[in-house]
């Protein structure tokens, strides 16, 4: 994990720790602090990675990289996701600097992928998405083992207000910044409050001067914190919607199952990857360009057809439960 960063995935490694103890097994979890530096503390990274020791666990659950390079067994993986950087977001704004040691870094990890993933003995993923990138990238398969939603039952609809909850951490690849660029163009008297620890400063200083420079104070509301979950539930339960809109997410994001067992529908983007596995076009959801006009029509739509928006997350509810994803199934299947 990157040091003092809270995500999704902290949460469900936390999540899992406790499942595994309330059915009766031991269980530690380690966190292996991942580098800012890609060059030489990267690759030191994976070598002090494989000379972890564990042979006095019956089994370990490794998850991302370059945590699942240790040594063991009777591993098994729960891939979230791979070093993105040197994979689909190669050659992105998002990915390394082009240089000669980045591509040296790119062949190292790709090597150290090769090797250690097909080691284990199960290789499951998290969602569709991460399989296939997989399979595309490393010609390893796996299995999909969709992650269950801590406190799933805390989530309710209270009503149908008049904001689009966006709670995620808060970064460039989640893009919040179309978001609040979308309330630029929006016409209704539609909302937005975004809920979520930014570690990236510049990125949260550019979001609240475009707030300032267009006058929208009154429209978008930024809170740079990592909300309780029982505010994070407040706060959906009173909302129009829930946006998720991040570029190539790995999963479908547990703010999109967040939504739907709140009967929230969700708006997300066509390059937003794994939410299409959980969200269905104009059903319980909406699909747009990552563009701010096209996300403010979309937003629109649902603040001047409330009847419809209330309508869609009851799908959204309907269809999260009949996913049935559950702690038990989920231990079961890590520990065979």
């Amino acid at each position: 994990m990157t040091p003092y960063v809270q995500g999704g995935a902290e949460i469900l490694v936390d999540d899992l720790r406790i499942q595994l103890k309330e059915n009766g097994h031991m269980a530690h979890l380690y966190r292996i602090p991942f580098p800012d530096n890609y060059e030489a503390a990267l690759m030191n990274t994976i070598a002090a990675t494989r000379m972890l020791r564990l042979d006095g666990y019956d089994r370990v659950i490794a998850f991302k990289f370059p945590a699942y390079c240790v040594e063991h067994p009777n591993k098994v993986m729960w891939m979230f996701h791979q070093f993105r950087q040197v994979y689909e977001l190669d050659g992105t704004e998002y990915g390394l600097p082009q240089s000669g040691v980045a591509k040296r870094i790119k062949e190292v990890v790709h090597a150290v992928d090769n090797a250690d993933i097909p080691k284990s003995r199960h290789v499951y993923t998290n969602a569709q998405e991460v399989s296939n990138r997989l399979m595309k990238y490393n010609s390893i398969p796996s299995e999909v083992l969709p992650p269950p939603l801590k406190n799933a039952e805390h989530y309710y609809c209270d009503s149908t207000g008049d904001y689009i909850f966006y709670p995620s951490r808060i970064n460039s690849l989640k893009r919040q910044h179309l978001m609040v660029q979308a309330m630029k163009h929006t016409k209704s008297g539609v909302k937005l409050v975004i809920a979520g620890q930014c570690p990236e400063a510049g990125y949260m200083r550019e979001m609240r001067a475009f707030v300032a420079e267009n006058g929208i104070e009154d429209k978008v509301t930024i809170m740079d914190e990592w909300i309780s979950d029982e505010r994070k539930v407040e706060l959906l339960s009173k909302s129009l919607a829930a946006a998720y809109i991040p570029y190539k997410e790995d999963s479908c994001g547990f703010v999109t199952m967040e939504a739907q067992y709140a009967s929230k529908p969700v708006i997300t983007c066509i390059d937003s990857g794994g939410t299409v596995e959980f969200v269905r076009q104009g059903v319980d959801g909406c699909f747009v360009a990552p563009d701010p006009k096209d996300l403010a029509a979309a937003i629109d739509r649902l603040y001047e057809d409330k009847q419809m928006a209330q309508r869609m997350g009851e799908l959204g509810r309907q269809s999260i439960e009949e996913k049935n994803i559950t702690w038990e199934n989920t231990i079961r299947r890590l520990l065979a």
